[in-house]
């Protein structure tokens, strides 16, 4: 199967075609303060952690921990999420998983 465009649908229903698309965007509501990823670069530029860099590590770990509490009993989903971890699930790890997890064995 080979894909002809990709879209979107309007509020008014209609289609819309992203296949003459350049640069997609974000838009989001303005958040004022910093990234952490700039907390992360000074602290690795400095080698010391200023007041609040702890009590952010931690709302952070909390954040990530009650995030990952709800297990879903899903091997196929499980071992998907490892390969999307080491590397990406697309190209051969993505075509197999295209395939049952039991194949049925050929005949001769």
């Amino acid at each position: 199967m080979l894909s002809l465009d990709v879209g979107t649908f309007t509020p008014e229903g209609d289609l819309l075609s992203l296949g003459q698309a350049e640069e997609f965007f974000l838009l989001t509501r303005y958040a004022p303060g910093r990234t952490y990823a700039h907390d992360l670069k000074r602290i690795a530029a400095t080698g010391e952690l200023g007041p609040d860099d702890e009590k952010r590590a931690i709302g952070l770990v909390d954040y990530l921990a009650e995030i990952h509490t709800l297990k879903k009993p899903d091997p196929v989903l499980y071992r998907r999420r490892i390969r999307d971890l080491l590397g990406h699930g697309e190209g051969i790890m993505g075509m197999l998983d295209g395939y049952p997890h039991e194949p049925p064995r050929l005949q001769s």
